[in-house]
């Protein structure tokens, strides 16, 4: 993370779960002319998003040193639910079997075998996002 947060700057309002309050469409923070974005504005995403959420501060940055408004003309792209889990105990990854070292030379068996039907349920019960089908009517959420 790049902080370019001169001393004696006020805190950051803080989401429950660490992340840093901000607009959702200009993520400009509580104080006037910070704007934050990727991990420290959300949980970690993919770098898709990660760059998407660059350009839309750079966007911010940029107008608000114009002295413009920073809201006109933005919009949210599409309906997303942001689900950040509270008090919920997180479960360990399953792990998988390997062939050992030793199995592995001189071999073409497969090194990883898989989780087993038990295990893919409970590597499957730790997701909280579901990338991609989130937007209102998918019937995922709702």
């Amino acid at each position: 993370m790049i902080c370019l947060l001169p001393k004696g700057v006020p805190d950051l309002d803080v989401s429950p779960m660490g992340h840093v309050v901000k607009d959702p469409f200009t993520l400009e923070t509580n104080i006037s002319g910070i704007f934050v974005g990727g991990d420290a504005s959300y949980s970690p995403r993919s770098v898709v998003k990660a760059v998407a959420f660059g350009k839309d501060a750079a966007i911010s940055i940029d107008r608000y040193l114009k002295g413009e408004d920073i809201k006109a003309g933005r919009f949210q792209k599409w309906n997303s639910i942001e689900f950040e889990p509270q008090n919920v105990k997180l479960a360990d990854r399953q792990q998988m079997q390997r062939l050992s070292i030793a199995e592995r030379r001189n071999s073409f068996k497969e090194i990883d075998s898989g989780f087993s039907e038990q295990q893919a349920k409970l590597e499957a019960g730790r997701c909280f996002r579901i990338y991609g089908t989130q937007g209102q009517g998918s019937g995922i959420r709702e």
